[in-house]
């Protein structure tokens, strides 16, 4: 009875768990697909739902779903990502320093 599946990336460590939350709400069947935004950009993590499943198992490579995205266009429900964590990653040592900057400033907040 699972509706669907995100896809996240090891390297994003600020994702907030009321996004998922948030991402899960929004799933409206199992052939949808869930993207949260953020400045008029999509970002990650993505919720697919249960259908896409057979499709994202046959993709290779590294670039991911995007060509799946494309030609599922319609299916696509955009949520307001509370930050830009959802660009955020460690892929080069820049990377991890901003996610550091971002995660020390949200600890000084708090």
């Amino acid at each position: 009875d699972w509706r669907g599946v995100f896809i996240m990336l090891g390297d994003m460590p600020l994702v907030e768990p009321a996004l998922l939350r948030t991402m899960e709400e929004a799933l409206a069947g199992p052939d949808g697909i869930v993207v949260p935004v953020s400045g008029g950009r999509r970002g990650n993590p993505v919720l697919w739902g249960r259908d896409h499943l057979s499709a994202l198992e046959h993709l290779s490579g590294d670039r991911g779903g995007k060509a799946l995205l494309a030609a599922s266009s319609e299916k696509i429900i955009e949520v307001k990502a509370p930050s830009k964590s959802v660009f955020l990653d460690a892929d080069t040592p820049e990377g991890l320093d901003e996610i550091r900057r971002v995660w020390d400033s949200s600890r000084a907040k708090a």
